[in-house]
């Protein structure tokens, strides 16, 4: 469980609270492999069903920046808000 959480960059009571859920649903299981999707075709249909985009202005944008460069770039305009 801690290396899932450490993975997807949550506490591990997050991450022990997203698999208690996937588990409720039937839509994971866990062996001696670990957690593993049994119905993932079902969870992004639910997710699809569910899901509430962002209301507001969306914006498109275009950078040669890739990696540390862009993510030192995008550090640097923010924190000059």
């Amino acid at each position: 469980m801690a290396d899932l959480a450490e993975a997807a960059a949550v506490s591990l009571g997050h991450a022990s609270n997203v698999r208690s859920a996937l588990r409720d649903r039937e839509w994971a299981a866990v062996d001696d492999e670990g957690l593993h999707l049994t119905a993932p075709d079902a969870m992004l249909d639910a997710w699809r069903d569910s899901y509430e985009p962002v209301r507001g202005k969306r914006s498109s944008w275009y950078t040669i920046l890739h990696g540390r460069q862009l993510d030192e770039a995008l550090r640097e305009t923010l924190s000059r808000r």
